[in-house]
């Protein structure tokens, strides 16, 4: 099952307070391809669709459409600020680097 960390939990909850128009929409979770492990994870405020799953995380709903649901199943998502920079990232023991997805040359 997706994990979200308490850091990570409370961040969503900061973002959502800053930004009135996602007023009554939830977090979605999902997958895109491309990156160098050949997925993206992307977040976004949401409504719930058809065929979402809806969980429960760290006190947060979290929505997450059908052909996300199984690469998510066993990911943690954290929140990160230090030197690196400032954002979410996701730890994926299901997803290994199969080779680049990105565009890049030299990959």
């Amino acid at each position: 099952m997706l994990t979200i960390t308490d850091k990570a939990a409370q961040a969503v909850r900061e973002y959502a307070t800053q930004m009135p128009e996602v007023a009554g929409k939830e977090l979605r979770i999902f997958v895109e391809s491309g990156g160098c492990s050949g997925i993206r994870y992307g977040f976004a405020f949401d409504e719930h669709h058809d065929g979402d799953t809806i969980l429960e995380a760290s006190g947060l709903k979290v929505l997450v459409d059908e052909a996300s649901a199984p690469v998510l199943e066993t990911a943690t998502v954290d929140f990160v600020d230090d030197e690196r920079g400032r954002g979410f990232v996701v730890d994926n023991p299901a997803v290994t680097a199969k080779g680049c997805g990105c565009s890049c040359d030299g990959c």
